[in-house]
């Protein structure tokens, strides 16, 4: 994710974990927790995913959540009931997901890699059909 690309879902080799790189920047993990909060892959009536949507469990502290809403395709949202933040996540300038289609729960494999040039990476598991492939 970068302030200049819209974010983009990549297949990602877990035997990478320590560094990563993608068109011409190197990603290095940022040692931080495995679990952020849950996720929910954001899909169209007709299951394209189009996004996600990850709910924050608590502040981790090694996020600066605020400043990912400056990032294209990202929106932060401030879930004042739960005292926590949410992100969305687009994957392109569709964002006609819907609610029912989009409840997936997951949780974990999380990692935050920061880019030379200043993009940002999170890895997520993938969604069960996409694995099937």
């Amino acid at each position: 994710m970068s302030p200049c690309r819209l974010p983009i879902v990549l297949p990602f080799d877990e035997g990478m974990k320590i560094a990563f790189e993608y068109q011409d920047e190197h990603f290095l993990n940022k040692q931080c927790i495995d679990m952020f909060g849950f996720y929910d892959w954001l899909r169209t009536n007709t299951r394209e995913i189009i996004g996600l949507r990850l709910a924050f469990v608590g502040r981790p502290s090694d996020i600066k959540i605020k400043n990912l809403g400056k990032l294209r395709g990202v929106n932060v949202l401030n879930r004042q009931n739960r005292g926590s933040e949410m992100l969305i996540i687009f994957f392109s300038e569709r964002e006609d997901y819907s609610e029912e289609a989009s409840d997936d729960q997951d949780f974990g494999g999380h990692r935050l890699y920061h880019g030379t040039n200043g993009s940002l990476g999170i890895t997520f598991c993938s969604p069960q059909h996409l694995l099937d492939v």
